[in-house]
């Protein structure tokens, strides 16, 4: 299965008279890759991410292959895209499965073995035991779990997720991850909102480094995460060094202003 790359170009959104991004554009996402969004906060990445989703007015145009997803009705975007929200709601009293299998129902042509698609995706991310428990009692970490199952029960073609680790401790920001690099690996398009740096340069293909709502620097990690691109986006004097294991470590040693590093 291929998705089709996902283009964004000349993407603008805001809210009333503010724009969080101004003509907007990426180079293609292909296929295969997980692309991470990050950047200090207020950069825009989650408006971004729910612009992508339709969840959001936009002007633009976003093409997922052929799909222009913008002239898509809600329904139809519903069948080719998935998102995972930063929360679901806490005070449900719906169990995880009925309100994954509520959310399934949604969507135009989902049809058959509901369930026992509900259950695999819990069971992916080793949290079968959450299908019966409703979302009041749920941690905030569960309920990122189940926000994470649900937006992929539908196998989407292109796969969002804003900040689906932020919650977790380190196992289990793991297997989000290597579930988000599986389901690359089948020929979709994943893009996730990330904080940790370290992280993201782990898991990511590419890395889209947003600053006040514009792509400063674009490329695989080690060309998106340089000092005088931390510097520029997030203000901080900081070294980037690969670990025993070639892996890139993010050391920051103080902010950067005029009179060099303080803190």
């Amino acid at each position: 299965m291929s998705a089709g790359a996902l283009r964004v170009t000349g993407l603008t959104v805001g809210y009333g008279r503010r724009a969080v991004a101004s003509d907007l554009t990426l180079p293609p996402l292909e296929p295969g890759e997980v692309v991470a969004l990050v950047g200090p906060n207020a950069a825009g990445k989650s408006t971004i991410l729910k612009a992508l989703a339709g969840l959001t007015p936009a002007r633009g145009d976003i093409r997922l292959g052929a799909a222009d997803l913008q002239a898509l009705s809600r329904g139809k975007r519903a069948e080719l895209v998935g998102f995972m929200p930063q929360t679901l709601p806490s005070s449900s009293d719906l169990t995880v499965l009925e309100g994954m299998m509520a959310a399934l129902r949604a969507v135009p042509g989902e049809g058959g073995a509901l369930e026992e698609r509900a259950l695999a995706a819990l069971e992916s991310l080793d949290a079968g035991p959450l299908a019966l428990k409703t979302f009041a009692e749920l941690s905030g970490g569960e309920r990122q779990l189940a926000s994470v199952a649900q937006s992929v029960a539908r196998q989407p073609r292109l796969l969002l997720l804003d900040e689906p680790t932020s919650a977790l401790d380190l196992a289990r920001q793991h297997q989000v991850m290597a579930l988000a690099r599986s389901y690359a690996r089948e020929g979709r398009v994943v893009v996730a909102v990330l904080h940790d740096l370290a992280l993201a340069a782990l898991w990511a293909d590419r890395m889209v480094v947003l600053s006040a709502g514009r792509a400063h620097a674009v490329g695989q990690p080690d060309e998106a995460l340089t000092p005088d691109i931390l510097a520029e986006v997030y203000g901080v004097v900081a070294r980037v060094e690969r670990c025993s294991r070639g892996r890139l470590q993010v050391i920051v040693d103080g902010l950067a202003g005029p009179r060099g590093v303080t803190g």
